[in-house]
């Protein structure tokens, strides 16, 4: 067995087309890389005192000339107000910039954010799911507050780039395509006469090349992915930071089915209690080892499409429209959303999966941490055993 697996893994690593995938990979993580940390900081630029300033003093500006360009008393009363809540805030600012506190000025503004969350609250026009999010934003921003950890939803750092990379780049079909054009070759692109003459003297059952097959195929996908992303962690952690480990993350929100929702967006509703806190190293854990568990999915996934379609071009176009035309119906018709928990390539997010924000963006409550272990488990056995059968029961004419 270790030999046929040394085989394929020879195989597999020095064709052209893993080469290009890993040096596409290298790129693409690159450039995000590079237009992350322009966007960061850029973001701080905006968010420092004297931009904040600036912008307050401009936006006066401009409400004093439709003020004198308006002559309703309502209007009028309207921009007197905004303009007496736009002075207090301009000397505010002011008195920070002059006692040059402004290191601390993430504290003032998530004081000042608590303090306004904490007014929504008691309003009678908020839900209790909208009430519920606002007190756990609250409990969030006051452990930064107790532990002096400055925000970092914004910061550019390797804790966040990981979660942005499986999240936004890799997670919805990106991961899964890439993996079916990686591999969705190795049995298909056997079968031809050499080939199978070769295979069919040797003394190894079918059963065994096929395991060797998808063992090579599911190892080589998870070396590959998870040694670029371990190469930019620490690359971006070397260069910008780490951010602080410790950093509090919330997982584990589940919902259910709102009775009175009007609307898609409201279709969900947050069971309360459900919802952790952990440090973002660990949860940094969670959606790698998640992630592990979805490339074997598609890895199984693969070998089936190969095993199916006797051609290389056959098994690449099947597996790469499946994937890309039922994530397009899972979005566009709701009777079809609700079996999306169902299918692997819905947990392709693992940070979404892992906060609970997944089942909102689907509109579906049994997309859960549990739903997704036992859907993806059972996506690899159900593909590898129909391969297994396909394989070893099929007649090879040659």
């Amino acid at each position: 067995m270790l030999s046929l697996i040394k085989n394929e893994f020879v195989k597999l690593i020095y064709k052209k087309k893993s080469i290009f995938f890993m040096i596409a990979f290298i790129l693409l993580l690159s450039l995000i890389a590079v237009s992350e940390h322009k966007s960061s900081e850029q973001f701080k630029k905006q968010n420092t005192p004297e931009a904040r300033l600036e912008y307050l003093k401009e936006h006066k500006q401009n409400l004093v000339k439709e003020k004198n360009l308006n002559k309703e008393k309502p209007y009028i009363k309207d921009i007197d107000k905004a303009l007496i809540y736009i002075d207090k805030d301009i000397a505010k600012l002011e008195k920070i910039i002059a006692s040059d506190v402004k290191e601390d000025y993430w504290r003032i503004t998530a004081k000042e954010s608590i303090e306004s969350k904490k007014k929504i609250i008691n309003e009678d026009s908020l839900s209790n799911v909208e009430k519920l999010r606002e007190r756990k934003e609250i409990e969030r921003l006051n452990i930064l507050l107790e532990k002096n950890m400055p925000p970092m939803e914004m910061e550019f750092n390797s804790f966040k780039f990981i979660e942005l990379i499986i999240n936004d780049v890799l997670g919805y079909f990106l991961l899964a395509i890439a993996i079916v054009l990686f591999s969705s070759d190795i049995v298909s692109g056997e079968f031809t006469p050499p080939t199978l003459k070769l295979l069919m003297v040797q003394p190894v059952s079918r059963g065994k090349i096929l395991l060797s097959k998808f063992l090579t195929s599911t190892m080589c996908s998870l070396a590959f992915i998870y040694l670029i992303e371990f190469i930019f962690f620490l690359a971006i952690g070397h260069i910008f930071g780490f951010g602080n480990a410790n950093y509090p993350v919330f997982i584990g929100t589940v919902y259910k089915l709102n009775p009175l929702a009007s609307e898609k967006s409201q279709l969900l509703m947050e069971v309360a209690n459900s919802t952790k806190m952990i440090p973002i190293w660990k949860n940094t854990l969670y959606i790698l080892l998640h992630q592990g568990l979805f490339i074997i999915a598609c890895s199984s996934f693969s070998l089936l499409v190969s095993v199916i379609f006797k051609s290389n071009m056959g098994s690449l176009i099947f597996g790469v429209l499946y994937i890309i035309v039922t994530s397009i119906l899972t979005a566009l018709f709701a009777p079809i959303a609700k079996l999306s928990h169902l299918l692997f390539f819905t947990y392709g997010p693992s940070s979404y999966l892992l906060n609970g924000q997944l089942a909102t963006i689907n509109a579906n409550p049994n997309i859960t941490i549990g739903n997704s272990i036992i859907c993806l488990i059972a996506w690899t056995i159900a593909c590898y055993l129909i391969s297994y059968v396909i394989f070893t029961k099929e007649d090879i004419l040659i």
